[in-house]
């Protein structure tokens, strides 16, 4: 069972990569986020790689959400925390011009890659 669940992983991630990009941010023990700063343009969000160098203290919580307009929309979090995590979206999410994908780590250190899929608009 484990081995066919790493097996989809695998093809999600692979699937995910071969329809757009990916940022790669630094995670310093704070909130980072990833804003779409091109006018005339959007993309859709396919998922989220953790890679903590450092892991939360016990009890934190990690968060993906989307913050539009200034409103903030949680889309997941977790307080089952591992020193890597793959978070992938359920459906589309668009993020356009001014939108930004804010990821809260708990107070963790390492990298997060945001997959970026191309907008199907």
């Amino acid at each position: 069972m484990g081995r066919i669940v790493v097996v989809m992983a695998g093809l999600v991630l692979a699937a995910a990569l071969a329809g757009g990009e990916y940022a790669t941010l630094s995670v310093a023990g704070a909130d980072v986020a990833l804003t779409n700063a091109q006018k005339n343009s959007q993309w859709e969000l396919e998922g989220v790689l953790f890679r903590f160098t450092a892991q939360p203290p016990t009890g934190s919580t990690v968060v993906v959400s989307r913050v539009s307009g200034g409103v903030e929309y949680v889309l997941s979090s977790s307080t089952n925390v591992a020193a890597s995590l793959w978070w992938a979206a359920d459906g589309p999410v668009t993020f356009r011009y001014g939108d930004a994908v804010k990821l809260a780590c708990g107070g963790a250190t390492g990298t997060v890659q945001v997959l970026q899929g191309v907008s199907s608009r």
